[in-house]
């Protein structure tokens, strides 16, 4: 375009005039291919359906384009995730083993325990099973919540299996700790990444193994 303003040509014109035509029309295409597989998909997958009417009636909610922390600035989408990586990583606590260290964590209390001692039933998985929020976003690997309750009966008996043998063996399956990070904004400037903080949304099967371990 500003090669256009200073030579002034038709021909220069003409050819800015199609590209600009043809941009409009694959943006239109693809927001249009958007609508009508977010449509067909309600039943299967309402989350899609809803985060997209509140992405549409949302006003000031959206992270700046351009993001700040200490003395670094990020401009663009990968930097921007880097440098909330970089955050978050900073607020992480660990101890020399590069276990988590939690700040209500009790020093006189131990947290060796033996795993193996610790029951999953078939009763209490179908249980925790029938309890799952359908509403809620599916994770890194697309499993609806609305899949694992209303086929309950069936899916119940191999899940109680995994979850089983991952505390006989003592191992939690590599694949059930990926999860998607989303930062929330706290107070202040947007543009601040140390005014935001990070929400895990782990998968479905990695929460319902954690809601039947955790109250024993």
């Amino acid at each position: 375009m500003q090669n256009i303003k200073k030579t002034k040509t038709r021909q220069q014109y003409n050819t800015f005039r199609q590209l600009r035509n043809v941009c409009k029309n694959l943006s239109n295409d693809c927001y249009n291919h958007y609508i009508i597989k977010t449509e067909s998909r309600i039943k299967q997958d309402a989350t899609t359906f809803w985060t997209f009417i509140k992405n549409k009636r949302r006003s000031d909610t959206d992270i700046p384009a351009a993001m700040t922390w200490k003395e670094t600035t990020a401009s663009n989408g990968e930097e921007v995730i880097n440098l909330f990586a970089s955050f978050f990583k900073s607020i992480y606590k660990t101890n020399n083993d590069g276990l988590p260290i939690h700040d209500d964590h009790n020093e006189g209390h131990s947290q060796e325990m033996d795993l193996s001692e610790l029951q999953v039933t078939y009763d209490v998985v179908y249980k925790q099973m029938r309890k799952l929020n359908p509403k809620k976003g599916t994770g890194p690997y697309g499993i609806l919540n609305l899949l694992l309750k209303n086929c309950a009966i069936g899916l119940g008996d191999p899940i109680t299996h995994l979850f089983d043998a991952s505390l006989k063996s003592g191992i939690f399956p590599s694949t059930w700790k990926i999860s998607f990070i989303c930062p929330i904004h706290k107070a202040g400037s947007r543009s601040d990444i140390a005014n935001y903080r990070p929400i895990c949304i782990q998968s479905s099967i990695a929460k319902l193994f954690e809601k039947i371990i955790l109250p024993q």
